[in-house]
């Protein structure tokens, strides 16, 4: 049996598998050290089953001031078969340490050095993609042949897409590098020259609106929300309905400014693509845009829905960031006439009414038409707690997208520590999103670490976006949309 020769040292674990950390957990305890489930300055080495998970880069970013050296489980063995700590700085990882990679479309006699930087640094290559599959290795970024089998799967799966130059920023840094896509910039785009009807109600409707959001673009005063939702919002012929405001400056769902590249999500498309997708691109790149996916971080402009509004992560994304979300049409008359036409005749029917709910909102609260986006979770501090679950990835990338600052944790820590939470103090966290089963379970270690804003299950997010006048769970955070959302913004 081993003796304790780690003498209390603290050891933290990333990236194994439930049972084989539970059998690292007691080979440290009985070494003599201590298990941390979570990082922290005061752990003596971080010991990883591979790079690139969320615990390395926190250990590794020198902006985080760790100070806590990142090995592989060679340390612990020699250290064990030596019966004495050795040095963990000397057991330093490779940058893809251990990482499960599989390439797709990337010529290898072209790029032999970049297959070479990845086997060298440690990774380890399969012809096959499979759920254990780290990252899928694409020749670009800005350019990703969606048609793919194996870009497909990624996709399905929420398996990463990196690119050659990925590899080279990694290899540069030592660490693993954060996925960047980076586009062409285009010279920004003429301010169009403001156009008015001719009807009066609307030139006096457009006047108005035009008056407000020159004069103060972020509405503050009570006076001007209202002033505006009267001048969006118009009867003709008996009916309700909304028409975009023909301004220079005109606030839409969704809107962005000139500057912005045009980011598309397409839904149930991948028939659609492989016919017409050579014909769209010359006009994606004519106005500096791509086709995306929620993976890249990137949010979009508009999701288009090629078939039912299921609440697919592209979707619900969409709704978060005040995307425009519009029908297969919208793109067919793009490419019918070459120019992008106006997204309110192509809006989704079953969409319409989540986003006028969340537009009004905004103008109810005075919120900022300067960006001209309806960020759904804006000025949230939302503490993530993941407890491993598959979905974790998705209910980020929706709550970041949407505006929150997100904390993400796989369990919480038996007391407050702001090292391991990566926040300063509990009064910070506005939202607790836990997606633990049941979800009082997390209410416990929450009170002792302090923190007592509200706590929500993660279930509770998609109603929040698609349904939110009806209660989703009794007590829930969400419930009461209005005064949650009016209260974050009633400051302008």
């Amino acid at each position: 049996m081993p003796s304790g020769f780690l003498e209390g040292s603290i050891i933290a674990l990333t990236g194994f598998r439930k049972e084989e950390r539970e059998r690292i957990r007691l080979q440290i305890e009985e070494c003599g050290g201590v298990y941390s489930k979570t990082l922290n300055r005061k752990c003596f080495c971080l010991i990883c089953c591979r790079a690139g998970t969320d615990m390395v880069k926190a250990a590794l970013d020198p902006t985080h001031d760790f100070g806590v050296p990142v090995v592989g489980m060679e340390w612990f063995l020699k250290s064990r078969n030596e019966q004495h700590v050795l040095d963990p700085l000397s057991f330093p990882i490779p940058p893809f340490y251990n990482l499960q990679m599989t390439a797709c479309n990337v010529n290898q006699a072209a790029n032999r050095n970049v297959f070479q930087c990845l086997v060298k640094g440690g990774a380890k290559f399969s012809d096959t993609l499979k759920l254990s599959t780290n990252y899928l290795l694409v020749p670009t970024l800005t350019d990703v042949e969606t048609d793919r089998t194996k870009v497909q799967a990624a996709r399905r799966n929420n398996i990463p897409l990196v690119d050659v130059a990925w590899v080279r920023r990694s290899a540069k840094l030592g660490r693993v590098a954060p996925i960047m896509v980076v586009r062409k910039k285009e010279p920004p785009a003429p301010t169009p020259v403001p156009v008015y009807p001719t009807h009066n109600v609307m030139s006096d409707a457009n006047q108005l609106v035009r008056q407000i959001l020159q004069s103060r673009p972020q509405l503050t005063e009570p006076s001007a929300a209202p002033a505006l939702r009267k001048a969006a919002d118009i009867d003709f012929d008996g009916r309700p309905e909304s028409f975009p405001i023909k301004s220079s400056m005109s606030y839409k769902m969704g809107s962005v400014g000139p500057d912005a590249a045009i980011m598309l999500y397409l839904t149930q498309a991948d028939g659609w693509r492989a016919t017409h997708e050579a014909k769209l691109q010359p006009l994606l790149d004519s106005v500096g845009g791509s086709i995306g996916q929620p993976a890249t971080g990137i949010p979009p402009t508009h999701v288009v829905l090629f078939g039912g509004a299921s609440n697919t992560v592209k979707l619900l994304v969409g709704y978060s960031c005040g995307a425009h979300i519009v029908r297969r049409s919208w793109l067919e008359e793009w490419l019918a006439t070459g120019d992008m036409p106006l997204e309110a005749p192509h809006a989704h029917p079953d969409t319409k009414r989540v986003q006028d709910h969340w537009r009004d909102t905004l103008v109810r609260a005075g919120g900022s038409l300067s960006t001209g986006r309806v960020l759904a979770f804006t000025g949230m501090t939302i503490l993530l707690i993941t407890h491993g679950h598959p979905r974790a990835g998705d209910i980020y990338t929706i709550l970041t997208l949407g505006g929150a600052t997100v904390h993400r944790v796989d369990e919480l820590p038996p007391a407050w520590d702001h090292d391991a939470l990566g926040v300063d103090s509990p009064g910070d966290i506005s939202d607790v999103i836990t997606m633990a089963s049941p979800p009082d379970s997390d209410r416990g270690p929450l009170s002792r670490c302090g923190v007592d804003a509200p706590l929500t299950s993660w279930s509770a997010v998609v109603p929040y976006l698609t349904q939110p006048a009806v209660t989703p769970s009794v007590g829930s955070r969400y419930s009461n949309y209005d005064v949650v959302f009016a209260s974050r913004h009633s400051d302008g």
